[in-house]
């Protein structure tokens, strides 16, 4: 066999091997899908990042009060928002962030700091966005292990 064809012959193979599945994305990035959807208003969109069971709830709603929903959640949150903390539990099926922005109301002469809070769990392979709270009270932020 000549080297050629031998180096063709493992190309070859290689390219039959199995593809790893891509990895999840990380929590941050689904809930910035999550936010951007929210604060555009599209529930349809903010739905695709909810677990099952979020979206069984929705399902169950009047338009009414899901229009209501989905403008309560735009005016609640920041239009942006840095991530101040992650943690990821160990077993890899659940997560917290920890998110500030700045708000629409002037405190003192500037913008107010909102904190979010967001719980997310991995479900078939995919962070979904199962709670999200805004508030003006900054929640505890653990500290690194």
């Amino acid at each position: 066999m000549k080297f050629s064809t031998l180096r063709f012959s493992a190309a070859a193979l290689f390219l039959l091997l199995p593809c790893a599945a891509p990895a999840a994305e990380e929590p941050e990035v689904v809930y910035a899908k999550f936010h951007r959807a929210a604060a555009s208003g599209d529930l349809e969109e903010m739905a695709r990042y909810g677990p099952d069971a979020r979206r069984a709830e929705l399902a169950t709603m009047s338009a009414a009060q899901k229009d209501a929903s989905v403008k309560m959640a735009a005016v609640m949150m920041p239009r942006a928002f840095t991530l101040r903390s992650k943690l990821v539990n160990p077993d890899g099926r659940s997560a917290r962030l920890v998110v500030s922005g700045a708000g629409e109301n002037l405190v003192g002469g500037k913008r107010e700091t909102l904190y979010g809070e967001i719980r997310m769990v991995m479900e078939r392979g995919e962070w979904k966005v199962n709670e999200s709270g805004w508030s003006n009270e900054q929640p505890k932020i653990p500290a690194p292990v």
